[in-house]
């Protein structure tokens, strides 16, 4: 009887521990970190921007962690350097869903590397979080995984053209580099000059990191135009200004949002002139928003020593909105995470589609099935180029 009681005593004792051992498993397995994977190009010719992405991502998953995470999980990000080379970014993109199993991505800084990055999100399912690249296929038509943060390309091309016939400017020369990036741009702005009856004066193409860029400048200058529409990136557009003034062109040129790059201003230097461009209003206009005034904080608590986003005075000038759009972009994510109890693909992206005038930091977001768009023409406003930085021009 002793005997058979110690046996049962015995099997008691196991199956406890067999129940403890398969609960604290489950346990375990419900508390692994949600994994983000981030893309940009951190190294490279636009490592300006990618950085900036960087930190911006890195503050908002600190600030979800100290809060406990989501449902007591950990967010861990796990980050690549495509070195904007966008063979490197579908490479980043396999590992980081098939090695790491991530839930969602957050990039790139490129419109080309997005263009390489669409097919391998859109195979997977996954949710991609678009917080630089502004070519207008990303959202149109929606792509029901992908959603943008950055002003989508037709606003700023709209905008360019409205500047220049406003100014009773009808003589427009258009250039524009071969990338993702420039090459659609480029084309979008001859289409909707033709869709008002006008053809450019000249149209001039160039690949991005080309020092010599003279022939093109010298054609443009024989068309007589009163303005240039340019398309490319920051160096690249420093130096075409810069041939410009040297071949006595001196003719107002405006373009898109990589025109606010510092690296721009540092180039192009004393032969800026009479640049324009286009920029998200977070911090060209006053007052800022609440939101935008909390996220400046938190980002001069946490980068006490940065110059080029914050800006070198006391208050934070217009280049905060840059990372900013990463910042919202993570937080909107997260918030779709949490709102949905799940990381499944599915259930985050019906959540993303269900978030509605969002307090972030560039604006109020919403989302919508048919709108992937968080930016829109009414955030947008004209800006001049200084040697001292960027402000808005008033009308």
């Amino acid at each position: 009887m002793i005997k058979k009681l110690g046996l049962v005593i015995v099997g008691i004792f196991l199956l406890t521990v067999l129940v403890s051992g398969c609960t604290s498993n489950a346990t375990s397995a419900n508390k692994e970190p949600i994994k983000i994977g981030f893309i940009a190009g951190m190294s490279g010719p636009n490592a300006e921007l990618g950085n900036g992405q960087k930190m911006a991502i890195e503050l908002a998953v600190e600030q979800w962690n100290k809060k406990g995470g989501i449902d007591g999980r950990k967010i861990e990000l796990i980050e690549r350097d495509d070195h904007y080379n966008t063979t490197d970014t579908v490479n980043a993109a396999n590992e980081l869903i098939n090695n790491y199993k991530v839930v969602a991505i957050v990039g790139p800084t490129g419109s080309g590397n997005a263009k390489a990055l669409l097919p391998v999100v859109k195979a997977k399912g996954i949710p991609l979080m678009i917080t630089n690249s502004m070519d207008n296929e990303f959202t149109n038509p929606v792509i029901p995984n992908v959603y943008r943060f950055a002003m989508p390309n037709w606003v700023q091309e709209q905008m360019a053209i409205d500047y220049a016939l406003k100014n009773n400017m009808t003589r427009i020369a258009v250039i524009n580099d071969t990338s993702g990036y420039g090459k659609p741009g480029g084309d979008d702005i001859v289409r909707m000059l033709k869709e008002k009856g006008i053809a450019p004066v000249a149209r001039e193409e160039y690949k991005p990191g080309d020092l010599d860029i003279t022939a093109q400048v010298l054609r443009i200058k024989n068309a007589n135009p009163q303005i240039l529409i340019i398309w490319g990136m920051a160096a690249d557009a420093a130096n075409i200004k810069k041939t410009m003034v040297a071949n006595g062109l001196n003719i107002p040129m405006i373009g898109g949002n990589p025109l606010v790059m510092k690296s721009y201003r540092d180039i192009a230097g004393s032969a800026i002139g009479e640049t324009i461009t286009t920029y998200l209003d977070t911090y060209l206009r006053k007052p800022f928003r609440p939101e935008a005034i909390e996220f400046a904080k938190a980002w001069k608590e946490k980068y006490p020593d940065d110059k080029v986003f914050y800006g070198p005075g006391d208050e934070p000038w217009y280049y905060l909105n840059m990372p900013a759009q990463t910042y919202d972009a993570v937080n909107v994510l997260l918030t779709a995470i949490k709102n949905a109890k799940s990381t499944d693909s599915k259930k985050i992206i019906e959540e993303l589609d269900k978030i509605r005038d969002y307090k972030g930091v560039t604006n109020k977001i919403s989302f919508s099935p048919d709108d992937h768009d968080a930016q829109g023409p009414e955030n947008n406003v004209y800006c001049y180029i200084t040697q001292d930085g960027v402000f808005e021009l008033k009308k």
